[in-house]
């Protein structure tokens, strides 16, 4: 297939896509950072309130709380054994997936970052792949005899490649030197990616994988990071960018200071130059045999530089509320973009009749009072009147909407917390809920709260965050062929085989559960477990050690000592 062809099919795939400037997604991502600002609504008027309600922040902000005390302090996915015998190498598996992930990569603020984009966007992707790189330290040495360099040179020669760059031998026959060493490292990495730049086929139904064309618009990339990866210097030289029409009105609404609106680079050092390229997977029938096989491409404006076939579609997805048979689900914005509106027209009737109580409307005799001293609207002032103050200013009359608003605006909070699960319940300590509220309300009310953040975080595991723990397991058997030692609840663990000889897993067990138990009434009922365990002990034999130990570990779990 030549490679005419081969970008003409990537412009029309490009083209039915749903990201596109001025598309119905792009729009609706863009009001919903707008939202999550408070920005303006564009219905303001001149002289009247324009305060902007910022229910979408809120409900957002104490979400991810939430979300992330729970997949920052257990284990929500773990690999299922295939047998008793392989119990411990799962688990083995397991902690290093995690490893990777949490320790060899931001892992924090890539969840952070993933979770926050689905909350308000409707999907969040993250990236994964294997890197290759170099690590080139410089060391001294002195004093070292005949024998004592040459095994050290042995020794350096099997970490990496070994330079000398200065050899002496002093006066006593001792030996100095100075070395360069490169060392080759290869590691999994995830990254996340904005919305905006992922380009996923229209008629994908379900997660990321199952598109037949998947793109990402790269601007990460100089042309000196192009000649690094070993690609001719004229070659890139020549290079142009990619172009299509990306919603670049959705990458300025991110930007909360205008880190977008910089000045263009055009004019710096061309190889510190970023250019943009389109790294996509897609289905191509390259060999002519009938049968489209995937195949990861990176194009820039007038060249392809990578034309691969690929295992898989290195990215993952998720979406908070799934809409059947759609890879777009609902976001916090689509269930709460009305309340946000009714708000704040609510909140700026308010304030407008405070306003307007406050310091009302004049009726006045424009013969009489002087207008000036009038418009000066403060405390101790003087108006100037021409003739018998009284009748020469009627105020008009506001009655005040104060007591018949905030009910309303009550209510509407209460559709909220219905909607999104976030409550005064579920949120804090609020002094007027609790007064209110038997303890046993209390509980039940926020436990109820509680379920629809609980299916958020029950969603996201199963879907997005095992689908990456099985992506980056499939990576990790493909590429790293040497065993590694890493810490695995506070026990140094060397693994027993490296990843190459691992055995594939698609079975995982999701330990985000959906129930209505709050963390309070969960340590209360391990409390009574532990009070009938110790009862049971007096009984021989009943009680093993191993359950002693399961018991007390969930208990570490839930009082977050996890890693202690």
């Amino acid at each position: 297939m030549l490679d005419t062809e081969i970008r003409a099919i990537v412009a029309s795939r490009l083209s039915a896509a749903l990201t596109k400037q001025g598309s119905e997604l792009a729009d609706d991502r863009e009001k919903a950072m707008d939202f999550y600002y408070g920005r303006p609504l564009g219905n303001e008027q001149p002289g009247r309130a324009q305060v902007v309600s910022k229910d979408l922040m809120d409900t957002v902000e104490w979400i991810m709380p939430s979300l992330m005390r729970i997949f920052c302090t257990m284990e929500a996915v773990q690999f299922d054994p295939v047998g008793p015998e392989d119990e411990q190498l799962a688990k083995e598996e397991t902690g290093y997936v995690r490893h990777v992930l949490w320790k060899k990569n931001p892992g924090f603020m890539t969840l952070y970052e993933w979770i926050k984009t689905f909350l308000l966007q409707k999907v969040g992707y993250v990236k994964y792949w294997w890197e290759d790189s170099e690590k080139v330290s410089f060391r001294r040495y002195s004093g070292l005899s005949d024998e004592q360099l040459t095994l050290l040179m042995q020794d350096l020669e099997q970490n990496g490649k070994v330079e000398v760059l200065e050899q002496e031998q002093e006066e006593d026959g001792s030996w100095s030197c100075k070395i360069k060493l490169t060392t080759e490292y290869g590691c999994a990495r995830v990254d996340g990616a904005p919305p905006e730049e992922v380009i996923v086929s229209a008629d994908c139904k379900g997660d990321i994988k199952r598109a037949k064309f998947v793109g990402h618009l790269r601007t990460d990339l100089t042309r000196s990071d192009l000649i690094e990866m070993g690609y001719d210097k004229k070659r890139v030289k020549n290079l142009t960018e990619y172009t299509w029409d990306q919603a670049l009105a959705e990458k300025l609404a991110r930007d909360s200071v205008q880190e977008s609106t910089r000045e263009s680079d055009k004019d710096a050092d061309w190889s510190s130059e970023t250019i943009r390229l389109l790294e996509c997977y897609t289905y191509l029938d390259e060999d002519d045999d009938g049968i489209a096989e995937l195949r990861c491409l990176l194009l820039a404006g007038n060249e392809i530089l990578e034309d691969e076939e690929a295992e898989e579609i290195q990215w993952s997805s998720a979406t908070p509320i799934p809409v059947p048979f759609r890879h777009f689900g609902l976001s916090m914005y689509d269930i709460m973009e009305d309340l946000q509106r009714i708000h704040t027209a609510l909140k700026r009737g308010l304030l407008d009749n405070i306003y307007f109580t406050n310091a009302p409307r004049q009726v006045y005799d424009k013969n009489t009072v002087d207008v000036a001293s009038l418009q000066i609207n403060r405390p101790g002032g003087h108006v100037a009147n021409d003739g018998p103050p009284a009748g020469a200013i009627v105020p008009l009359a506001h009655q005040p909407i104060v007591g018949d608003v905030l009910p309303v605006i009550d209510y509407f909070d209460r559709v909220r917390d219905k909607r999104t699960g976030s409550t005064a319940m579920q949120t804090g300590a609020d002094s007027d809920v609790l007064a209110s509220t038997t303890k046993g309300a209390y509980m039940d009310a926020r436990a109820a709260a509680n379920q629809r953040i609980e299916a958020i975080a029950r969603i996201f595991a199963e879907t997005g965050l095992a689908d990456l723990y099985k992506s980056l397991h499939r990576l990790l058997m493909r590429n790293q062929d040497w065993p590694e030692r890493f810490r695995l609840r506070n026990t140094w663990v060397v693994q027993k085989l490296p990843p190459t000889e691992w055995a594939e897993r698609e079975h995982l067990t999701v330990a985000v559960g959906l129930g209505n138990a709050g963390a309070q009434e969960i340590r209360s009922n391990l409390g009574l477990m532990a009070q009938a365990q110790e009862k049971a002990a007096a009984v021989p034999g009943l009680i093993q050690p191993q359950n002693v130990f399961a018991l007390f570990r969930r208990m570490q779990t839930e009082l977050g000592f996890e890693n202690e």
